[in-house]
Formats: structure tokens, sequence, C-alpha cells
């Protein structure tokens, strides 16, 4: 495919360890990869991804302001623009997206285009926030949704027509996980010391408190099973409480922390959870698929979109401990059913969601609207 060099600018709000953190530095790799100029400006904090995983010969920005809500950096951003002057300025979440589209409106960027990874901007305690948003999205060549439950949440909640929102999912480098895996293929019911994990970000949303309430079952089962809690967040030391409480011993409950190296992490659990309250999409979820791993998942947002029920893995209700805690054991105690869960979500992960993929559509939608914006302005996403 041949397509005509153009300079793009994802701004987000920070680069620390999370699935659209994550999401944008393989986009922003294999994008300059294909022969396009491709920066990352960061808002906030330290960028601590950037340790792990090497940017090549993308330029990263970072502004490194303490506070995430900061309208002079509109100022900052828009002199950034104006020397970079890329052709596509692409926005990842709330606060990047606010005063990213100011400063691009400002500096005359041709094409303004934002990812909407959750759905949780659209909640009523962002009443002004979406109001600020919805305004801001009449500079917008199109709102780029992660799944069509971001999507509906977005016309529903936020009142963003059909018309400017396109479901374009997030995809993973699946050739992380091609290498043969070294993990035991089924559990066998005797099994005394399996591992239960999740990965993500700390954070209420994450609903990690209910897969801690959950521990207490699969323990009181398997009572040398280990609980690993991988990632970091504001919710640590309160985690750690409620494992407390719940008399949950450090023995089988591990924060680990983030880890380097997701995929070998994963390889280690015998089945993934991921009890959120909340989820865009869920990359964390198609992480431990192609990696081999049998899922469980709460059935909210676009987790459903990629997990089927009793296909690709299990679905449950969110904030009900006692069904997460049913579905984990029920994986244990049935091998062959995680082994086949495994095998077609593994498949479906390595045919679908491949971040290539993604990239070339991203790069095709680029193309179409710089076409479009260079022979006239067209009409904006909210009048």
């Amino acid at each position: 495919m041949t397509w005509v060099t153009m300079r793009i600018c994802h701004i987000i709000t920070g680069l620390e360890m999370g699935g659209a953190e994550k999401l944008v530095l393989d986009i922003a790799r294999k994008i300059a990869a294909l022969g396009h100029p491709c920066a990352i400006c960061v808002l906030w904090g330290d960028a601590g991804l950037l340790e792990d995983r090497p940017v090549g010969n993308i330029e990263v920005i970072r502004l490194r302001r303490k506070i995430k809500w900061n309208p002079f950096l509109v100022w900052t951003l828009y002199r950034v623009l104006k020397q970079m002057m890329p052709d596509i300025v692409h926005t990842h979440l709330i606060h990047a997206t606010l005063l990213g589209r100011l400063a691009a409106r400002w500096a005359d960027v041709p094409v303004i285009v934002t990812t909407e990874h959750n759905t949780s901007n659209w909640q009523k305690k962002y009443g002004f926030l979406h109001r600020v948003y919805r305004w801001t999205a009449r500079w917008n060549t199109k709102i780029f949704a992660v799944s069509d439950a971001v999507m509906e949440r977005m016309v529903r909640t936020g009142r963003i027509g059909e018309k400017c929102i396109q479901v374009l999912y997030n995809g993973i480098d699946v050739r992380a996980f091609e290498e043969p895996q070294q993990r035991m293929g089924k559990r066998s019911k005797q099994t005394s010391s399996p591992a239960v994990g999740t990965v993500g970000r700390l954070d209420p949303r994450k609903g990690h408190r209910y897969l801690l309430e959950a521990s207490v079952d699969i323990i009181r089962q398997y009572p040398e099973a280990s609980i690993l809690i991988i990632g970091d967040g504001k919710m640590e030391s309160s985690l750690k409480q409620v494992a407390r409480s719940l008399c949950l011993s450090e023995r089988n409950i591990r924060f680990l922390g983030v880890q380097k190296n997701t995929s070998e992490v994963l390889q280690n659990m015998d089945v993934f959870v991921l009890p959120s309250i909340e989820e865009g999409l869920g990359i964390a979820i198609l992480e431990a698929m192609a990696a081999g791993v049998p899922v469980v998942a709460t059935s909210v947002g676009g987790i459903p979109e990629i997990v089927t029920h009793g296909e690709t893995g299990l679905l449950v209700e969110p904030k009900n401990p006692k069904m997460l805690a049913d579905a984990v054991l029920d994986l244990l105690a049935h091998p062959d059913k995680a082994d086949r869960f495994r095998q077609n979500a593994k498949r479906m992960v390595m045919n679908k969601y491949d971040i290539q993929g993604t990239v070339e559509q991203l790069i095709s939608y680029y193309q179409q609207f710089l076409e479009i914006e260079t022979s006239q302005r067209i009409s904006h996403c909210v009048g």
C-alpha cells in the first residue's frame, strides 16, 4: 500500500503503565516504521513506560507538569505544535484531549482526531468536563472509539453524533507472544498451587477489591494458590488493607507492582481475571489471550465484544465476588474447558487484533482525512 508521508503528533496525558499508554507507544513505533515522522507529546508525569520500551526514532516531548489539569499547557502545546507543524494531531485521554484540541485548533493543524479509550468520561460526576469535551469536539475530524460500547456511551450520554465516530478496536503486538509457550498445557484437578492473576492500574474502576474478596473462596479450595496482582496506582495501600481485613496471607496475595515483561508474567498464570467495573475494551485481556491464558472477566463496557462467554472465556457480573470465584474454580477444575477457551481465544486475537492491522487502518484514515481537509475544511463534529 502506498501512502503520502505525513507528520503525526500524538498527545497523551501521561506515559505510565496502562492500556491506553501502551497502545499509543506501540502505534507510534509502527507509524514511524512506515516512514511517517511521528512524535508523542506527554503532558504529565515521569513517563515510566519509556524505561522498558524503546522508542526508536519517535520524538518524545515530555512537558513534565505536576498536575494534569493545567490550562496554561494550552500555550505550551501551541508553541510545540507551531514548531513541529504536524499534519495530524491525535489526542488520547480526557486531559490531553481537551487541552490538545484547543492547542491544535489554535495552531491551525489540518486534522485533529481523538481516540476515546473509556466509558467513564461520560459519568455525571464529569458533567462539566463532558460539556467542554462535547464543545471542543466540533474541531475533530473524527473520534475513534475503541469499542461499540464506548461509541454507544458517547452517543447516548455525550450526545456526540454517530457520523462523527468510527469504531477502531485496540490491537496488540501479537509477535511478542508467538514464541513457543513453556507453560503447563492443562491443569490437573489435583494441582494444589494454581496461579490466578490480573494486570492493570490499581484504580477503583478495575475492581481489584472484588478479586480479593473472591480469593477467600479460591484459597479455601486451593490453600497454596497464588493471587498475582500486577500493576501500581493510588489504590495499592487500601487494597493491601482489604487483603488484611479478609485475613488473606501475603503468601497467597502477591502485589508485584509493574513488571517489565508482561508476556512472561502472563505465562506464569493459570487463569487471568479482569474484574473491572468499567472498561473501554481491555488490552490486558487481549494480551492474556495471546499468551494462552484462559480468561475470566466482568461483562462491562467493551469486554463482551472480545470475550464470548463459553467460547473464548467466562463472563461474570461486575461487583460479584461469588460469581468471580466460581468461574475461576470452574476453569481450575475443568482443564479441558480451560484449554478449549485458551486455544479459541489465542486464535481469535492473532487473527483479529494484531497491532499492525490497527495501524494500517489508522494510516488509511489519516490519509483520507488529510486529503479532504487540504482541499476544503469539512464540517466538524458538533455544531
